[in-house]
């Protein structure tokens, strides 16, 4: 029972809390609160850490539930996707000097990924068959590289003197979903 403040799950709560301040404030992504609060679930990704001190994240103990993840069907891709946020936390408890050191996270290795990329001529062909009067976002993502929630953001007022300003984005494809900054901050 005394050991209960320095299990992992205890310390998952106030390190959701601060991510939820920073939604609030805008510096984070409401997709991504979601996705950690998916994970930190009882049955979670990170239910494999239920039990187990923050005294215990080791290196092994780590390669350990990267293998549990495999074991869940996890693809490599995913698995860092998961242990990404982990490692977040981790480093979150070494700068409030929780813990002494973050250990090295044994990063799954996957197929490189191959995006497939339409040709030049079937682009055109795409924009051509979208009416003219409906075409300009798809122009702009398509010729300026615009993200597609970025697109989504834009206001008539972002065009000023010859220059597109896109500083903001969509966060989620839901119609309600939040505009915050863009994913690179710039």
């Amino acid at each position: 029972e005394s050991a209960k403040p320095n299990l992992v799950k205890t310390r998952i709560g106030p390190w959701l809390q601060m991510k939820e301040q920073q939604v609030a404030a805008g510096d984070r992504s409401p997709t991504y609160l979601r996705e950690l609060n998916r994970y930190a679930r009882e049955d979670g990704h990170f239910s494999w850490w239920s039990g187990r001190s923050i005294y215990e994240i080791k290196y092994a103990t780590v390669e350990d539930w990267s293998l549990w993840l495999a074991e869940r069907n996890l693809s490599p891709k995913t698995r860092v996707n998961v242990m990404g946020p982990f490692r977040s936390f981790v480093v979150w408890l070494h700068r409030r000097e929780e813990i002494r050191e973050v250990p090295e996270f044994p990063w799954p290795k996957g197929p490189e990924y191959q995006p497939r990329i339409l040709s030049a001529a079937a682009q055109g062909e795409l924009l051509h068959a979208i009416p003219e009067d409906a075409r300009g976002i798809f122009l702009a993502m398509a010729l300026m590289g615009i993200r597609p929630g970025e697109a989504r953001a834009l206001l008539v007022s972002d065009y000023r003197d010859g220059w597109l300003d896109v500083d903001k984005a969509v966060k989620g494809s839901r119609i309600d979903a939040p505009v915050r900054g863009t994913k690179s901050g710039k």
